[in-house]
Order: structure tokens, then sequence, then C-alpha cells
């Protein structure tokens, strides 16, 4: 079974931004599409940007091709792909800002050393977690579950990150349709944990964020 999503970033094509195509394989059974997002055997995207590059995974690490196109094949050009376990760059839609629910408003003020980006594009985010490391964090249910947070979410943690809804592990999550939406946090594990912690303390009524008269809520990326 393959679950694809064509081309994301259509909207940006007349601005000549990223496109790119997700996709994701199961095995046929008789749940369909409507299964874990860890029973996954091949996940992937292709990005089209200033080089078209295909990264995929079948369950064994992450490796990356670009397009050599004057003899019209992929050349292996990142072999391994690891995220390191510290996230320094953030990437969030700031139109959501008052969405966010206290743990995040908690974990961008306590780590403002942190630099922002958004691509509008989650793969192309992926893209740059898998190169460099960093977080993303789509708090309210934006990105569908079967045909793109959950190929995304197996890459990441195929090369060694995370990926949680905020609550739990976003690969154990089972839609319930095929066009279910889900939270998304994922990256650089440390940070994953990091702000899965945040969202726990705060579920569990014992949130206390970091206060200091020489830093004041940035936390120099503290552990707790």
């Amino acid at each position: 079974l393959v679950a694809c999503e064509p081309l994301v970033g259509a909207a940006d094509l007349d601005a000549n931004l990223m496109a790119g195509t997700i996709f994701s394989v199961l095995e046929a059974g008789g749940d369909g599409f409507l299964r874990p997002g860890a029973r996954q055997i091949c996940a992937g995207f292709a990005s089209y940007g200033p080089a078209t590059v295909l990264v995929v995974t079948t369950g064994g690490g992450v490796q990356g091709f670009t397009l050599e196109r004057r003899f019209g094949e992929f050349v292996h050009t990142h072999a391994g792909m690891a995220i390191p376990e510290e996230a320094r760059e953030l990437a969030i839609d700031a139109s959501g800002e008052r969405f966010r629910e206290p743990p995040l408003r908690r974990y961008l003020e306590e780590h403002g050393d942190v630099s922002l980006r958004w691509a509008g594009s989650p793969f192309a985010e992926v893209q740059r977690i898998l190169v460099r490391g960093g977080l993303l964090v789509c708090p309210t249910a934006r990105l569908e579950l079967v045909c793109a947070a959950f190929p995304l979410a197996f890459l990441v943690e195929q090369a060694g990150g995370l990926a949680s809804t905020g609550r739990g592990p976003l690969l154990d999550v089972v839609p319930g349709s095929l066009h279910e939406r889900a939270p998304v946090v994922l990256g650089s594990r440390r940070a994953v944990e990091r702000l899965a912690a945040y969202q726990a303390a705060h579920d569990d009524g014992v949130d206390v964020p970091y206060t200091s008269p020489l830093f004041n809520v940035r936390s120099l990326l503290r552990e707790s």
C-alpha cells in the first residue's frame, strides 16, 4: 500500500519556493492504511529546490540521493543521515502564536537563543533537520497522519531523532480516518524530550517555569 502527498507546496509555486512529494509504503493488510506509523516498511520524500533530492528509509537508516541532471541519475550523496541530539534551529509557524499552549510558550521563552525558521513545507523542514538538526513544531492539528506526519516521523526516528504528538509517540497513533490530522513535534531527540517533559508537567499541574535574575527566563538549554 502506498500513501502519497504528490505535490506539497503547490500554493507557493508562483513564488518559486520549494515543492516536494512525500510517500509512505505499508504491507497490504486487512486494516488498510489505518494502522500505526511504526508499521511502515518504507518512507521518504523528494524535494524540488536548488537540487532535486530523494531521501528514503526502509527501516535501516536514512539515505539521501541527489539528481545529477547531466546523467539523469540519482547519486548517493548523503549516506547514513544522522540528526544531532540538540536543536539549534526551531521551525514553527508564527501565525499560530495565539493557539500555543503554555508548555510551548515556556520552551520558546527558555530557549531564546535557538534560531527560528519556517519554510512553510514540512518536508523542507525535515530535510534541514536531517542535515543540520533542529526541531519542527506544528502544535495545532495541521499534518495528515497517513501521508505526511507518519512518513516524516519515520525518517526522523530512523536518523536518530524523535517524533511526538507532545503527549506521546507519534508513530504509535492509530488514525481513525484516512485524513485524520495530529499535532507534530519532531527532530533532535533531546529537544523533543524536553518539550514533551514540559507538556507532561503542565498536564500534571506541576509546571514551574525556570527563572533567573541573570538570564530571566532563558535557561541556556538546561536539562530540566
